[in-house]
């Protein structure tokens, strides 16, 4: 009759793979299939290790890493599962391998993941001997929140279960009420920004000049993901407190510690502040 009809199989596609991508997140749960990996954080003058910073990585996964899985998740309303089994398993197998009461274990979670911080360690009663410092995104508050208001009940939720707070500096230009930096215990730079700054000396000067105006906060800085020995000794020279590197120590199952001749270099770069 002269109508033409047009078939699209993308959205038959689209419908089949979010189905498959939901099986997998549910076995991905149900197996515990996430890797947990721990970095020393070093103090850049004495090489005291501060803490270790927890992150995550998957293989054999239809999705391609932790970060898809983790966002997949939270688009389709299955974040708090995978939240609680990754917060246990990082908190469970650190409790079992540390040595050192005072070290801090630095845990990276979304603004949407602080509302089941409390219910994933229920079942743990260990994890209050643990000191906890949950890592947030500068950008995450950006793009969620309007109020400060708003921005300061999530940090004081986490603070209110005893819990420190450090907030992950986004972008060279802070773009947060400044209440907000105020109210974190501390700041952190990582390859989101590095990646920018390491063949740009301009916005390498930017990201400077915005760690200097974090100063008057009074709260330790630190950079992690440095690429190589020489980013390390800049920014242990510019006047950063902690840093963490592959090259100093990396990524690990396991607890590492930090190699005497690494240490020693570390203390020469303060002491040519």
């Amino acid at each position: 009759d002269g109508r033409l009809l047009i078939h699209d199989p993308n959205q038959e596609i689209k419908d089949m793979d979010l189905s498959l991508y939901r099986s997998e997140l549910t076995q991905l749960v149900a197996r515990k299939g996430v890797e947990t990996l721990y970095q020393p954080l070093v103090d850049a003058k004495t090489v005291e290790i501060l803490g270790y910073i927890t992150s995550f990585s998957i293989t054999g996964s239809l999705f391609t890493n932790f970060l898809e899985a983790a966002q997949f998740a939270r688009e389709n309303k299955q974040n708090e599962p995978l939240i609680k089994m990754v917060l246990r398993k990082a908190v469970a197998r650190y409790y079992n391998m540390r040595r050192n009461n005072k070290h801090l274990l630095f845990i990276p979670i979304g603004l949407g993941g602080v509302e089941f911080i409390s219910d994933a360690f229920s079942t743990q009663p260990f994890a209050a001997d643990i000191k906890m410092v949950f890592m947030l995104e500068e950008q995450d508050f950006a793009n969620t929140f309007v109020s400060v208001e708003e921005m300061l009940k999530h940090i004081k939720k986490i603070k209110k279960q005893k819990y420190e707070v450090c907030l992950i500096i986004s972008d060279t230009e802070l773009t947060l009420p400044d209440k907000i930096y105020g109210e974190v215990d501390y700041f952190m730079v990582n390859d989101k920004i590095l990646n920018h700054t390491q063949d740009d000396e301009r916005e390498r000067l930017y990201l400077l000049a915005s760690l200097g105006k974090l100063l008057r906060h009074q709260k330790p800085i630190m950079i992690t993901d440095l690429p190589k020995w020489s980013e390390i000794e800049y920014y242990i020279r510019a006047g950063v407190d902690y840093v963490a590197s592959d090259e100093i120590s990396k990524k690990d199952a396991t607890l590492l510690t930090i190699d005497k001749k690494k240490a020693l270099r570390i203390i020469n770069f303060s002491k040519r502040k």
